[in-house]
């Protein structure tokens, strides 16, 4: 949600109407954000999408939605104890552009652990259904082997240990 320091994507009114419709009519709802965040052009995405969200109970949806638009947790974002990939859909409708690269830059700012982010050239929100073979290529950059062929693990990584106590390893935030 837009705030004075942040812009999310979403203004207040946006979200409280789009959790009225979903309350009131969840698979309306569904039928406009389905085709929307994966992008319409691929019907098997929207119809595979579209299945998913219809095997939700409306209500169970209903409060999924309260949590993701309405829980603030970019503070976590100053306490990422490992290396991460941020990978981002250049045309998503529900995180625009923006919201990746404040991810990315606060977590700079917190030093806490090195992060990068990888921009995938589509449209939706999804990068699994949108393009599973950029985001093939992105997962075996990051988990497979380095830019230059080398394998790369956990112990390639610098790491504040001292944040969280989390184990060091190597994270990717879709």
């Amino acid at each position: 949600m837009n705030s004075a320091d942040y812009e999310g994507g979403f203004e207040a009114s946006d979200i409280e109407a789009m959790l009225d419709r979903i309350s009131s009519d969840f698979r309306g709802w569904a039928e406009g954000f389905v085709p929307l965040a994966v992008g319409s052009a691929d019907p098997w995405a929207v119809e595979r999408l579209a299945r998913s969200f219809f095997a939700m109970n409306p209500r169970v949806a209903y409060a999924l939605a309260r949590m993701i638009f309405l829980g603030d947790q970019r503070h976590v974002l100053d306490h990422v104890a490992v290396p991460c990939t941020l990978v981002h859909v250049s045309r998503d409708f529900a995180a625009p552009p923006c919201v990746g690269r404040y991810m990315q830059a606060r977590m700079q700012a917190a030093r806490c652990a090195a992060v990068a982010m990888e921009t995938i050239d589509s449209v939706g929100h999804f990068p699994q259904l949108v393009a599973p073979d950029a985001l093939f290529q992105i997962l075996n950059l990051v988990l497979g082997s380095g830019r230059n062929g080398e394998k790369v693990g956990p112990a390639d990584a610098e790491v504040n240990s001292g944040d969280i106590g989390m184990a060091p390893q190597s994270k990717l935030l879709v």
